[in-house]
Parts: C-alpha cells; structure tokens; sequence
C-alpha cells in the first residue's frame, strides 16, 4: 500500500479557477471602472462581443499575474453585459456565462449554463467548455468529471490542463496508475513558458512518491522550486509568489522525508531533509516580514499627517530584511529629505 500524500496535493487541483475567482472577488466596482474602457465594449455588436469574451476565456487560461486577470474579468462582464442585452437565445451566451459562474465560484450555476451549451450544436465540440465542466465536478463528482475531461481530450488531444485533470480525476478515483501516467503526459507537453507548469510539476513530483519513485520525485520538485524562485525573483512584493516558494518547499521536504524513512541509515539523506527545513523557514519569515511591509505600508497610504521619520526607518529596514534593497534605499533618501542629520539613512547610502 503507498501511503504517500502530502498536505499541497489538493491545493493544486484547479489552480487556474482559484487565481481568476481571487481577481473576480477583487474586481472594482463600477463606479471606480474607467469609463472609457466601459464605453468601448458597450459600443460593439453582439456578435463581436462575444467573439471578444471567447478570447478573453482563453487569455484567462494562460494567465497568472492578478491585475492582468481583473482586467480580463472586467472585459468578460462588459461583454456578458452586451450579449445579455441582444442575443441571450445565442447557445455562447451561456458559454460566457458559465465562465463568469465558475470563476465566481457558482459552480451550480456554472454547471448547468455549461451543460445547457454543450447540448446545443454549437457547444458540443467545444473542448475548453467540457474542460469546465470537468473542473467544477472533480472535486465532489470524480466520475463525471472523468466523463467531461476524455470528452475535452479527444476533441483536443495533448491540451495540458485537460491532461493535468485526467491525472486529478484518477487521483480522486483511487486509480494511481493512470493519475502518474497522465501526470507525466501533462508535463511532457506543457510548454516552459506555460504559467502553471510548475503547478504541473508539483503535481507530477507528489505523483512519483506516491508510487515511491523518490529520486524522480526529488527531480521533479526541485524543477518545480526553481521556476518558483524564478517568479518571486522576478516579482519579490508578490505574496502569491512567496507563498508558492513555500509549498514548493514544502513538497520538497515532504518528499525527502519520505525517502528518508525508506532508506532510514544514509546521513544525507537526514541533512537534506534538515537543510530543506531551514530553507522553508526562512521562506515563512519573509511572509511574516512580507505581511509586515505591506501593513505598514496600508497605515502610510492611510495617515492623515506626515509620517514619522521612525516609521519610515521601520520600513527601510523590512525591505533591507527582504532583500529589497533599492528600494530601502529609495526610502533612506527621503528619510534624509526629512532629518537630514539622520545617522542611520546616512550610514546606509554611504555603503
């Protein structure tokens, strides 16, 4: 019996749903909308606004920074709003809108606009619709999902997502064989580029321990980490980022600690299951530091009166903490605007 399964397994399963139904709770409301962006999608028929909210379906896929989903959100309401007031017998209407349910996670809604699309002659060879419905009935529903996702993956074979919930949906069913073999097909046709590969990664490493393989395992998590490092470098305010830095830790250590109790007498192995702790902690301080800042910053934008030179200091210092070092130097020359005998900015900007 392979007892294997870490904590992040289930945290992975629809990722794509999770990051776009984030951006739809934190969409503006409408007053705040620019009002030129309102108008351009209100001056186009019905049929080139539901070109336009297809597009934007598939852009939502491959898509992961957060502003650039509430954008995409906003557009795909815009055009639900036109269609709705034109054309609602149009079958893609509720293509639309079942994309709009399932994001907001209305997934009963979500599931009947969808199936009442697939039903119609326009809807029943659309791929990513099926994909859809497999997403949102995997979790309670593994069996009809499974039905759902071989229908996405004969209309468009090799298509990542609906590979990686095959792999889901064989998980949930107990079938490990065919969640490994389907999560490794899911990696081998993901492109680098691809904004949830290392979801997909993840995925397949918590797969391989499953089954015990713990050095393919160990391979494949590692390949996870690096692109995780890899994003938070490129985007260090990101606590999204942070946070998948730490779950990448997490199935690493997981994983070593697993082979560790299968080896049980190599000191190695014992010291990189120890190094792997240290390095998560240190990841769950730069959290800690990360929620710090960013509260810190939330009373700045806030105060009505100037701001103390102490608070700023206390800023300067959480980004040096963090790695941020520009822009704590950024803050030490304001500081220095303001107390212009401050020793500590100076003995900072002299370095």
């Amino acid at each position: 019996m392979k007892s294997y399964r870490t904590q992040m397994d289930w945290l992975v399963c629809g990722v794509m749903l999770f990051v776009v139904g984030v951006a739809v709770a934190q969409t503006p409301k409408k007053g705040d909308r620019p009002a030129e962006n309102e108008s351009a999608v209100a001056r186009l028929s019905s049929h080139e606004a539901l070109e336009l909210g297809k597009a934007t379906i598939a852009d939502l896929d491959l898509e992961s920074d957060p502003q650039r989903v509430r954008e995409l959100m906003d557009q795909l309401r815009q055009c639900i709003t036109v269609v709705q007031a034109n054309d609602t017998a149009n079958p893609w209407f509720n293509y639309l809108r079942g994309a709009m349910l399932a994001y907001a996670k209305r997934q009963a809604d979500a599931v009947q606009a969808f199936n009442q699309f697939v039903e119609s002659t326009e809807g029943r060879d659309q791929w990513r619709a099926y994909r859809f419905l497999g997403d949102l009935l995997v979790d309670k529903y593994p069996s009809l999902a499974l039905a759902k996702y071989e229908r996405a993956n004969l209309l468009n074979p090799n298509e990542p997502q609906v590979l990686y919930g095959l792999s889901v949906t064989y998980t949930k069913l107990g079938k490990l064989e065919k969640a490994l073999e389907f999560a490794e097909k899911t990696v081998a046709v993901t492109p680098a580029i691809h904004p949830a590969r290392g979801e997909f990664l993840n995925w397949y490493a918590n797969r391989l321990a499953e089954d015990e393989q713990y050095e393919a395992a160990l391979e494949q998590a590692t390949l996870a980490l690096e692109i995780a490092r890899s994003k938070y470098a490129d985007d260090p305010a990101s606590r999204n980022a942070l946070l998948t830095l730490s779950l990448r830790f997490q199935t690493l250590r997981s994983i070593a600690q697993a082979k560790v109790e299968q080896v049980g007498d190599d000191a190695v192995n014992y010291s990189r299951v120890v190094d792997l702790t240290r390095q998560a902690a240190e990841i769950q301080r730069r959290i800690v530091l990360l929620d710090a800042l960013n509260y810190l910053n939330a009373g700045i934008e806030n105060a009505k009166g100037a701001i103390p030179v102490s608070v700023l200091e206390q800023k300067a210092e959480l980004l040096i903490e963090l790695d941020r070092v520009d822009e704590a130097r950024e803050v030490y020359r304001e500081v220095l605007r303001l107390s212009p005998a401050n020793e500590k900015a100076k003995a900072f900007l002299e370095k």
